[in-house]
């Protein structure tokens, strides 16, 4: 969750063939989602779900100042294990790996 009125940041590959998008949250809630805007160069996808009061949300970083070696981490639930965290010092620069890439 990406932002307190319900915006999510996941994967494109998760999301580009679904006919139906439903997130389960932490507490156990469901929630259809909309596919709000997706960008297969750089595997992102944003989606919408209602928000009847404010989610708590994660700040993002800027990838303006990102250096080579700074850490980075991605939060999930691949194969069903959930709140998996992953984390890794960066190896490029995001614009060195999509050169001009829009979302």
């Amino acid at each position: 969750m990406i932002s307190g009125d319900g915006i999510i940041l996941t994967n494109n590959h998760v999301v580009e063939d679904a006919s139906e998008v439903t997130v389960i949250l932490a507490n156990k809630n469901y929630h259809e989602a909309q596919v709000v805007g997706r960008g297969p160069k750089t595997d992102l996808a944003m989606l919408k779900i209602d928000a009847k009061k404010p989610f708590p949300a994660a700040a993002m970083g800027d990838s303006e100042h990102l250096q080579v070696g700074d850490w980075v981490v991605a939060i999930g639930n691949p194969f069903g294990l959930n709140h998996t965290v992953t984390s890794c010092p960066s190896k490029v620069r995001p614009e060195d790996l999509v050169p001009q890439a829009t979302f």
